[in-house]
């Protein structure tokens, strides 16, 4: 049975290494973008834009199954282009769609806005296959462990920072700082260096 370094040992090795530390962060801003879409994004529809529950729900739904379908094809497709390149057009696209959100005013515009974001966060779920390629081997397991960490930590701070801007600013404003974390992790992933 193989044994790897004591969990000390390997999280200090883990967190020394550049570009396995900038692929955590860019979990946490990835998952930031997620908190925005899965906690306020019902709330925002109902409050903001007067669409009904029954609309709401269809429109989770139908972005749910797009994300199912999407996630296969976005896997089959970084086979041939690589995972580095979607993940980058991911991150592009959620900035200027998490921004479009911000001034959609109609339902139809904001349930085709919410497909979009849902297809390409599926883009984003490679992420973990690039971490793979950055972290060392023997660390492999050690690594998505905490990278898995570094995603609830966006899912906890994304909605606390995004309460604090609904009630400080406008709601609309979540969607800019989302669009914000997007081109940050899309900074993040520019330096990230494979093994």
């Amino acid at each position: 049975m193989r044994r790897g370094p004591p969990f000390r040992e390997a999280l200090k090795a883990l967190l020394t290494n550049p570009s396995v530390r900038l692929a955590f962060v860019l979990a946490v801003t990835i998952f930031m973008g997620i908190s925005a879409v899965r906690s306020f994004l019902p709330i925002y529809a109902s409050e903001r834009l007067g669409m009904s529950d029954v609309a709401i729900g269809a429109m989770v739904a139908f972005s749910s199954a797009t994300q199912l379908v999407a996630t296969p094809l976005a896997g089959r497709l970084s086979d041939r282009l690589g995972e580095r390149r979607l993940i980058a057009a991911g991150l592009a696209g959620l900035t200027v769609l998490y921004a479009v959100y911000s001034v959609v005013g109609d339902p139809m515009g904001f349930v085709a806005v919410t497909v979009g974001v849902s297809a390409l966060l599926s883009v984003c779920s490679l992420t973990l296959a690039l971490l793979s390629k950055t972290a060392p081997r023997e660390l492999s397991g050690t690594a998505m462990g905490v990278y898995g960490c570094f995603e609830d930590l966006g899912l906890i701070v994304g909605p606390v920072i995004y309460g604090y801007i609904w009630n400080a600013y406008r709601p609309p404003d979540i969607f800019l700082a989302s669009a914000a974390a997007s081109a940050l992790g899309l900074l993040f992933l520019t330096r990230i260096r494979e093994m």
